[in-house]
């Protein structure tokens, strides 16, 4: 049945799906109760039948908009591929792509509703894994700099004879 709907279709039922969730999620998160947990959620096997829904809630809300995402993509340069002859799989590039621009842009989203960074839930855990690579380019053009002379710790004294 889906398959048969015009892409039109899919596009907006596609960003209707998303713009309820992401209206919907800072409803949810001001009504849980605030969480007792540390920073990062901790897993413990016996806690998992048990595990607060809260902790998970933002992780769901945004693999339901990533996924979205990604069929909303497939949905259009499907449509693009098979009207100009071409292929229509998406490279592994552009899901790269758009998952980092996903995290990243969802993240800014929890922050501009001033959801503390605590209540994130497992969000975080994925945000700290797909940011980090970018916490390391300062150092590490630091280094290049270093080793290129740029950077110096100690100056050189030069003795005018």
């Amino acid at each position: 049945m889906i398959l048969n709907t015009p892409p039109a279709l899919l596009v907006l039922w596609f960003a209707l799906s998303v713009s309820i969730s992401l209206w919907r999620l800072p409803c949810y998160i001001r009504e849980m109760p605030p969480s007792s947990q540390s920073e990062l959620p901790v897993h413990e096997p016996e806690s998992l039948v048990h595990e607060n829904i809260g902790q998970s809630i933002i992780l769901v809300v945004f693999f339901h908009m990533w996924s979205t995402m990604i069929y909303l993509f497939t949905v259009v340069t499907g449509n693009f591929a098979s009207n100009n002859g071409l292929s229509g799989t998406l490279p592994s590039c552009v899901i790269a792509f758009v998952t980092l621009f996903l995290v990243v842009g969802f993240a800014h989203y929890l922050e501009a509703l001033s959801i503390p960074r605590k209540r994130w839930g497992h969000f975080k855990i994925l945000y700290l894994i797909v940011t980090f690579p970018f916490y390391l380019v300062y150092p590490i053009l630091w280094i290049i700099d270093l080793f290129r002379g740029r950077i110096e710790f100690f100056r050189r004294r030069e003795v005018d004879e």
